[in-house]
């Protein structure tokens, strides 16, 4: 009987100690979960991870290759009726449609380790499009054309000086004096730039200096203004695209 029940009391401690090991196994696991997710959330909070901007760069690709081959209809259009109306309003839109593309890759660029993502990065991202889309194919807006041609502009003037400066002000605190300044720069430059095209527009839409400031003249004039407006913003970034391509 003692030996049986020396035993059993053997077990007992073997059985419990068994227990304890797993609790403590199953506690590190857990501590272990917590950390990995942990990390995770940060990754996605702060520090985003560059496969977000993978997926964002893909978006932004497909998006305007589908608007380019609604411009190059456009083009097919002109050659068939060329008139310098229909020739301006062409170069208007290749010029708006480089720049936003321009706009969205230099950022991803850029702002890969300095921008905080959000999903509504994305929703910018297909706006940006729609609105891209209904500049383009404004024609085919049967009531009020003009006033939605007009009004589509000027939502995108908007849409992009609330832009330039929201990104300097997510942006700005992981730069450096002297990024920050050059950073600066070139938001201005980018406001400044929108806003001389809403303007031009503003002329025709009110009908102001009709005479001299004509469509053809604004749609030049603006689309002069956006390829400097690439130009300078590459130029003003090049020093920090360099860093970033040394650094990957």
């Amino acid at each position: 009987m003692r030996k049986k029940g020396k035993k059993r009391k053997k077990y007992k401690s073997k059985k419990q100690k068994r227990n304890v090991n797993t609790a403590i196994q199953d506690t590190r696991e857990k501590k272990s979960q917590c950390k990995a997710e942990k990390v995770i959330l940060q990754n996605v909070e702060g520090n985003t991870p560059s496969f977000f901007y993978d997926v964002l760069i893909l978006i932004v690709s497909l998006l305007h290759g589908t608007l380019f081959f609604i411009l190059a209809d456009r083009l097919i259009d002109l050659i068939n009726n060329f008139t310098v109306l229909e020739l301006s309003f062409l170069m208007f839109f290749f010029a708006l449609f480089l720049r936003i593309f321009q706009t969205h890759i230099l950022a991803a660029v850029k702002y890969t380790e300095k921008w905080v993502f959000r999903p509504m990065d994305f929703i910018m991202v297909f706006a940006t499009a729609l609105f891209e889309f209904l500049l383009i194919n404004n024609e085919q807006i049967r009531n009020s054309r003009e006033e939605w041609y007009y009004y589509t502009i000027f939502v995108f003037c908007l849409f992009g000086v609330i832009g330039y400066f929201i990104t300097y002000r997510r942006t700005y605190n992981n730069y450096n004096g002297v990024e920050k300044s050059a950073e600066l720069h070139i938001q201005i430059i980018n406001i400044v730039c929108i806003l001389i095209v809403g303007i031009l527009n503003s002329f025709n839409y009110f009908h102001i200096f009709s005479q001299c400031i004509t469509v053809p003249f604004v749609n030049f004039f603006s689309s002069g203004v956006l390829v400097l407006n690439i130009y300078l913003s590459l130029r003003l970034s090049k020093n920090q695209i360099r860093s970033l391509i040394k650094i990957k």
